[in-house]
Protein backbone atom coordinates (compact mmCIF):
# COMPACT_ATOMS: atom_id res chain seq x y z
CA UNK A 1 0.00 0.00 0.00
CA UNK A 2 0.92 3.42 -1.16
CA UNK A 3 1.98 5.80 1.80
CA UNK A 4 0.00 8.21 0.53
CA UNK A 5 -2.81 6.50 1.07
CA UNK A 6 -1.94 5.68 4.73
CA UNK A 7 -1.56 9.19 5.29
CA UNK A 8 -5.14 9.34 4.59
CA UNK A 9 -6.23 6.71 6.70
CA UNK A 10 -5.08 8.51 10.16
CA UNK A 11 -7.04 10.30 10.32
CA UNK A 12 -9.32 9.47 14.00
CA UNK A 13 -9.03 12.14 15.93
CA UNK A 14 -10.71 14.19 13.30
CA UNK A 15 -13.09 11.97 12.95
CA UNK A 16 -13.77 11.65 16.42
CA UNK A 17 -14.41 15.80 16.47
CA UNK A 18 -16.52 15.60 13.73
CA UNK A 19 -18.72 13.13 15.43
CA UNK A 20 -18.49 15.08 18.77
CA UNK A 21 -19.69 18.80 17.06
CA UNK A 22 -22.55 17.39 14.66
CA UNK A 23 -23.91 15.55 18.21
CA UNK A 24 -23.65 18.91 19.89
CA UNK A 25 -24.84 20.75 16.83
CA UNK A 26 -27.98 18.37 16.35
CA UNK A 27 -28.90 18.40 20.72
CA UNK A 28 -28.49 22.19 20.30
CA UNK A 29 -29.51 23.16 17.29
CA UNK A 30 -30.62 26.93 19.01
CA UNK A 31 -27.23 27.50 20.14
CA UNK A 32 -25.80 30.88 19.87
CA UNK A 33 -24.80 31.59 16.23
CA UNK A 34 -21.59 33.11 17.20
CA UNK A 35 -20.08 30.22 19.32
CA UNK A 36 -21.46 28.29 15.99
CA UNK A 37 -19.31 30.04 13.91
CA UNK A 38 -16.48 30.07 15.95
CA UNK A 39 -16.75 26.43 16.26
CA UNK A 40 -16.87 26.00 12.39
CA UNK A 41 -13.98 28.84 12.63
CA UNK A 42 -11.89 26.41 15.05
CA UNK A 43 -13.13 23.14 12.53
CA UNK A 44 -11.65 24.52 9.69
CA UNK A 45 -8.09 25.60 11.41
CA UNK A 46 -8.26 21.75 12.71
CA UNK A 47 -8.78 20.61 9.40
CA UNK A 48 -6.09 22.89 7.33
CA UNK A 49 -3.60 22.19 10.32
CA UNK A 50 -4.31 18.61 9.54
CA UNK A 51 -4.05 19.07 5.89
CA UNK A 52 -0.73 21.06 6.22
CA UNK A 53 0.05 18.39 8.28
CA UNK A 54 -0.27 15.21 6.01
CA UNK A 55 1.02 17.63 3.23
CA UNK A 56 4.43 18.05 5.22
CA UNK A 57 4.73 14.09 6.18
CA UNK A 58 4.14 13.63 2.23
CA UNK A 59 6.78 15.76 0.83
CA UNK A 60 9.27 14.45 3.34
CA UNK A 61 8.31 10.89 1.89
CA UNK A 62 8.64 12.50 -1.47
CA UNK A 63 5.17 12.58 -2.64
CA UNK A 64 3.24 15.98 -3.91
CA UNK A 65 -0.03 16.44 -2.69
CA UNK A 66 -0.45 20.37 -4.40
CA UNK A 67 -4.45 19.69 -3.67
CA UNK A 68 -3.85 18.93 -0.47
CA UNK A 69 -2.02 21.83 0.41
CA UNK A 70 -4.19 24.23 -1.32
CA UNK A 71 -7.54 22.90 0.30
CA UNK A 72 -5.87 23.57 3.68
CA UNK A 73 -4.93 26.81 2.93
CA UNK A 74 -8.88 27.59 1.79
CA UNK A 75 -9.70 25.75 5.00
CA UNK A 76 -7.27 28.21 6.90
CA UNK A 77 -8.58 31.41 5.25
CA UNK A 78 -12.10 30.58 6.10
CA UNK A 79 -11.76 29.29 9.56
CA UNK A 80 -9.63 32.86 10.36
CA UNK A 81 -13.17 34.91 8.47
CA UNK A 82 -15.27 32.93 10.87
CA UNK A 83 -12.96 33.65 13.78
CA UNK A 84 -12.75 37.15 13.09
CA UNK A 85 -15.65 38.35 11.40
CA UNK A 86 -18.43 36.07 12.44
CA UNK A 87 -21.31 38.69 11.95
CA UNK A 88 -20.11 38.51 8.65
CA UNK A 89 -20.04 34.89 8.28
CA UNK A 90 -23.52 34.32 9.73
CA UNK A 91 -25.46 36.36 7.14
CA UNK A 92 -24.27 34.12 4.90
CA UNK A 93 -24.22 30.79 6.76
CA UNK A 94 -25.49 28.18 4.27
CA UNK A 95 -23.37 28.92 1.30
CA UNK A 96 -20.40 29.43 3.75
CA UNK A 97 -21.16 25.82 5.28
CA UNK A 98 -22.12 24.67 1.94
CA UNK A 99 -18.91 25.89 0.85
CA UNK A 100 -16.99 23.98 4.32
CA UNK A 101 -18.55 20.67 2.69
CA UNK A 102 -17.41 20.94 -0.72
CA UNK A 103 -14.30 21.73 0.41
CA UNK A 104 -13.78 18.58 2.96
CA UNK A 105 -14.99 16.69 -0.29
CA UNK A 106 -13.06 17.99 -2.92
CA UNK A 107 -10.04 17.03 0.12
CA UNK A 108 -11.25 13.50 0.20
CA UNK A 109 -11.30 13.06 -3.73
CA UNK A 110 -7.57 12.04 -4.25
CA UNK A 111 -7.57 9.13 -1.82
CA UNK A 112 -11.27 8.30 -3.58
CA UNK A 113 -9.70 8.02 -6.48
CA UNK A 114 -6.40 6.22 -5.39
CA UNK A 115 -8.35 3.69 -4.27
CA UNK A 116 -10.29 2.88 -7.23
CA UNK A 117 -7.27 3.27 -9.55
CA UNK A 118 -5.80 0.27 -7.39
CA UNK A 119 -9.05 -1.73 -7.07
CA UNK A 120 -8.67 -1.16 -3.18
CA UNK A 121 -11.15 -3.11 -1.20
CA UNK A 122 -13.64 -0.81 0.31
CA UNK A 123 -12.83 1.65 -2.63
CA UNK A 124 -16.59 2.42 -2.63
CA UNK A 125 -16.93 3.62 0.68
CA UNK A 126 -13.83 5.78 0.16
CA UNK A 127 -15.88 7.62 -2.86
CA UNK A 128 -18.93 7.81 -0.49
CA UNK A 129 -16.85 9.75 1.90
CA UNK A 130 -15.95 11.70 -0.70
CA UNK A 131 -19.13 12.33 -2.10
CA UNK A 132 -21.50 12.62 0.63
CA UNK A 133 -20.02 16.12 1.77
CA UNK A 134 -20.16 16.81 -1.67
CA UNK A 135 -23.56 16.53 -2.54
CA UNK A 136 -24.64 17.98 1.03
CA UNK A 137 -22.26 20.76 0.15
CA UNK A 138 -24.07 20.93 -3.20
CA UNK A 139 -27.43 21.03 -1.57
CA UNK A 140 -26.12 24.17 0.92
CA UNK A 141 -24.08 25.96 -1.81
CA UNK A 142 -27.18 25.96 -4.16
CA UNK A 143 -29.94 25.63 -2.45
CA UNK A 144 -29.75 27.77 1.15
CA UNK A 145 -31.85 26.90 3.95
CA UNK A 146 -34.29 30.08 5.30
CA UNK A 147 -33.58 29.21 8.77
CA UNK A 148 -30.05 29.17 10.65
CA UNK A 149 -31.78 26.85 12.56
CA UNK A 150 -32.06 24.33 9.87
CA UNK A 151 -29.05 24.81 8.52
CA UNK A 152 -26.98 23.72 11.95
CA UNK A 153 -28.92 21.26 12.44
CA UNK A 154 -28.25 20.06 8.79
CA UNK A 155 -24.73 20.85 9.50
CA UNK A 156 -24.67 18.81 12.68
CA UNK A 157 -25.79 15.89 10.96
CA UNK A 158 -23.50 15.66 7.84
CA UNK A 159 -20.62 16.47 10.44
CA UNK A 160 -21.85 13.37 12.50
CA UNK A 161 -22.62 11.16 9.48
CA UNK A 162 -18.46 12.08 8.03
CA UNK A 163 -17.28 11.24 11.92
CA UNK A 164 -19.48 7.57 11.78
CA UNK A 165 -18.31 7.08 7.81
CA UNK A 166 -14.90 8.10 8.64
CA UNK A 167 -14.70 5.20 11.85
CA UNK A 168 -16.44 2.49 10.04
CA UNK A 169 -13.84 3.24 7.20
CA UNK A 170 -10.89 3.11 9.75
CA UNK A 171 -12.30 -0.33 11.05
CA UNK A 172 -12.16 -1.77 8.08
CA UNK A 173 -8.80 -0.53 6.50
CA UNK A 174 -7.01 -1.62 9.76
CA UNK A 175 -9.01 -5.20 10.16
CA UNK A 176 -8.46 -6.00 6.20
Amino acid sequence: MSSSYRLNRRRPPIAIVYLLVGAVLILYPEMSSKLFCWGVGALALFYAAAGFWRFSRARREGILLRGECTVAILLAVLGAVCLLFPQTILSFLPFTLGCLLLLVGLMKLPSAWYAVRERLPMAWFTVLLALVPLLLGGVLFFNPFAAVKSVVLFFGISLAAAGICDLIDLYFTRRG
